[in-house]
This record gives structure tokens, sequence and C-alpha cells, in this order.
């Protein structure tokens, strides 16, 4: 058995229109054969009980292998689930201030090798 190589593209949601409500959106990224593609759920929804908009993004990522007589097969999933909320009274520059932090905290060394082994860094 051996890993299969999956065919991926780059994320572009030029072409989705966002949601405001509570049905989410796929977006399927990779191979044409969708048993093996990564698909991405974004999802907003807006929260009166304390005046915010929360958004989920989920990214399944399958993990497949090709078996004895050269068929793929998906063996399993990597997920990654992300929930936002930013409160109504936060303006624009500081959710941007907030996503630019959160988008270098992930992209951190350390917090790399924490996802890939499983380990806290000593």
């Amino acid at each position: 058995m051996q890993i299969a190589t999956i065919e991926t593209t780059s994320l572009n949601l030029d072409a989705v229109t966002a949601s405001t409500g509570v049905s989410p959106i796929y977006v399927d990224l990779g191979a044409a054969n969708t048993s093996v593609s990564s698909r991405l759920e974004l999802s907003v929804r807006p929260s009166t009980v304390n005046e915010a908009r929360k958004t989920r993004a989920t990214l399944n990522v399958p993990y497949a292998t090709v078996d004895a007589t050269g068929v793929t097969r998906k063996s399993a999933n990597i997920l990654f689930s992300l929930d936002v909320v930013f409160p109504d009274i936060v303006p624009a520059a500081a959710r941007n201030s907030a996503i630019a932090l959160f988008q270098e905290v992930l992209t951190n060394a350390q917090v790399t090798s924490t996802m890939l082994t499983g380990y806290a860094p000593n």
C-alpha cells in the first residue's frame, strides 16, 4: 500500500457569495475525485444573545492510500476546525489586527510542531 498523491488547488472564494445565515458554504478543493478531495465548510451565524457574529470554518483533508490493485481509497480524515466570534462593537481595524495576530501564531514553528507531533514544546 502506498500513500496517494492528492492534487491540490489554491483557495479562491471570489466566486462564492458570503452567507449571513446558518446555511454553510461548501468549497471542494483538490482532486476531481470527491472521495479524496478536501472540503472547506464556511458558515456565519449572527448571535442575538451577545451581539456578535460567529464564523465557523472546517477543513476536512482526507488521507488516502493506493491499495494493491491501484485503487485510491480514503483511509482517514484530518480535521481542522476554527470558530471565530467578533463582538459587533469591535471595529474593522481591530478585527484585521486580531486576524493578523492569529495567522502569525498559527504559522509559528512551535505551534506547527505541536500540531504535527501532538506534544507541547519544552
